[in-house]
């Protein structure tokens, strides 16, 4: 009976230190509002590597309690936020099927994709009514798919994407006046 005793104490104990330190839930994680994310960081501290997709869409300022993040398994999807830029993502630098940054109506900036260097799916960015450049991807190198630039209504000069090595298919741009500066 003490040996039964002491192996229910011993993995007990096991299960219960085990949730202290939390990786990434294998699911797609859906962020709704700030303060689903300001706490990201202590509820999953060691979460770096998402297994699967990050959706973020809602009254959502800043990014802050995402900073530990560096790669996303499947789709990066930043819908309808109040977001003028992507700071607080400056540690990711893969992101699997696509990124989806859609109907963004204050994102002036990508800035805090900087690192970003592999996307093996594609790339969709339309509907952002402030976003004046797509800087912010001068370090990308690979893209799997196809890059579409729609209906970005003051985004007319591209002058990003010179470090692309590997580019599997094709690229639209659907908006009237915009300046291409790349050679594909």
């Amino acid at each position: 009976m003490t040996k039964q005793l002491l192996s229910c104490i011993f993995f007990g104990a096991l299960f219960s230190f085990s949730g202290f330190s939390q990786g990434c839930p294998n699911y797609t994680i859906t962020l709704y509002s700030q303060p689903d994310i300001d706490p990201f960081s202590q509820r999953f501290p060691d979460c770096t590597n998402l297994q699967q997709g990050l959706v973020i869409s809602g009254p959502v300022y800043n990014l802050t309690g995402l900073q530990q993040i560096e790669s996303v398994a499947h789709n990066l999807n930043i819908t309808a936020t109040n977001l003028t830029s992507l700071a607080g993502l400056e540690h990711l630098h893969k992101i699997g099927t696509k990124i989806d940054l859609q109907f963004n109506s204050k994102l002036e900036s990508l800035s805090g994709l900087e690192n970003v260097d592999t996307i093996t799916g594609y790339i969709n960015i339309q509907n952002n009514a402030l976003l004046t450049d797509l800087n912010a991807f001068d370090s990308l190198k690979h893209v799997g798919g196809t890059i579409t630039i729609a209906k970005n209504e003051i985004l007319y000069f591209i002058n990003t994407f010179h470090g692309i090595d590997a580019f599997r298919f094709g690229v639209h741009f659907r908006k009237y006046r915009i300046t291409v500066y790349q050679q594909f």
